[in-house]
């Protein structure tokens, strides 16, 4: 399935403890079965065995490994979507639709302020540990400078002291962009963050 740009493959982690557990099986069976190779006609019930548990554990693993494929294909294909269905939003669609997103991962007190006189931030709420927390939205067609960010910043500083600064931007961000923001700890999403965002990774704030 071809991938939305910016979209990469999620990082391969380690095996889950199924799979680990069918490589275990399978090698212990192939040993098992090496050793008693030489005495099949004495153990031949037992050699049978270990033959039977390590095809189940081959078939078992192939199976599981086919299904995390799957469900990788299906999530690309969903953010996809939801990527498409975020480009068609005006400016104060994009808010409200991260303002519910939020509300989903267990953020409070959501307010959307939005408009002239939001004074540097979109969105202001409380993380689930009632931590403060200020974002700022921006649904364009190109990436956000630094320019962009330094605002943001000043205004955490002016007006949202002791909030931390989420920045959400559908088109990502310029290198300078991100420079700026990791000098102040501010979190940046952009378009594969909110790729995974969309479809239901919660974001992780600093």
């Amino acid at each position: 399935m071809q991938r939305y740009p910016g979209y990469p493959p999620p990082r391969r982690k380690r095996p889950p403890s199924i799979v680990k557990l069918a490589l275990i099986a399978t090698g212990a069976g192939v040993l098992t079965t090496a050793a008693f190779g030489r005495t099949v006609a004495a153990h031949p019930v037992l050699t049978a065995l270990c033959l039977v548990l390590g095809l189940a554990a081959i078939i078992g693993c192939s199976y599981y490994l086919a299904r995390l494929a799957e469900r990788e294909r299906h999530a690309i294909f969903e953010a996809n979507s939801r990527l498409e269905v975020v480009d068609r939003m005006t400016g104060t669609q994009f808010e409200e639709h991260i303002a519910e997103l939020l509300r989903r991962d267990g953020f409070t007190d959501v307010r959307v302020l939005g408009g002239a006189g939001d004074r540097g931030a979109d969105i202001t709420a409380r993380d689930p540990d009632r931590k403060p927390v200020a974002v700022q939205c921006k649904r364009w067609s190109k990436p956000i400078g630094a320019p962009e960010v330094r605002n943001f910043i000043g205004a955490l500083n002016a007006t949202y002291d002791g909030h931390r600064g989420v920045f959400v931007a559908s088109s990502g961000f310029t290198r300078q962009a991100a420079e700026e923001a990791a000098l102040c700890g501010l979190l940046l999403v952009d378009r594969p963050h909110l790729a995974r965002w969309l479809t239901g990774t919660p974001i992780s704030l600093p």
